[in-house]
Parts: C-alpha cells; structure tokens; sequence
C-alpha cells in the first residue's frame, strides 16, 4: 500500500510536505535535507538505482538533519538531532517513487 505524501508550497514558495502519522520522519527528510535541490534528488536516486539494481550492497546518505541508509529492499531514514524518534523504514521501491514525485514538484 502506498502511503499518501501531499506536496505543497508555504507562504514563502518553500516546498513543503504533508505526511499522515507515523510518516512525518519521511517529511521532514524532504523539507529539511532534499529541499528544493533537483540535482541533490537525482543523485539520490541514481544512488538508489544501483543499489536496487544490486551493483552495490548499500549506500549511505547523511543530509541536513537525517541519514538515509538506502538496501536493495528497504530505506532507513533516521533523525540526525532526535534521539527519541523511531527510525522510518520504507521499502525502497516506495522510497524511488516518493523522491521522483518530489524531484517533478521541486522542479
């Protein structure tokens, strides 16, 4: 199932994310390390790509204020500054397809 981001602009033309609960660590990686870096989100995702396509074990994002660590079959995105926060697994399938759809809203 796939969970619902809903992708908008502040006040300010900042992009920004709604995210239903339980799914805010995901958001929040968006807004705060992604931003409004195209070229940032398609080095992730060709990062993601090999790894998916297995011509590497595992790769290893450390961002603004999260570290992503990106399987063939699951990301992890963990909170750098909140130690009480769970670490958000998604797998990593859902994860390509919620950074194209935010690297298409950015652009």
């Amino acid at each position: 199932m796939m969970v619902h981001f809903e992708f908008y602009r502040d006040e300010e033309g900042l992009p920004r994310v709604r995210a239903p609960k339980g799914h805010e660590l995901a958001a929040t990686f968006l807004e705060t390390d992604m931003q409004g870096d195209t070229a940032l989100a398609d080095e992730i995702l060709e990062g993601v790509a090999s790894i998916a396509g297995r011509e590497a074990d595992r790769g290893v994002f450390v961002g603004n204020a999260h570290v992503v660590e990106v399987r063939p079959d699951e990301v992890c995105i963990e909170s750098e500054f909140d130690e009480d926060a769970d670490i958000y697994r998604m797998p990593t399938e859902a994860f390509t397809h919620l950074l194209k759809r935010w690297r298409r809203f950015i652009d």
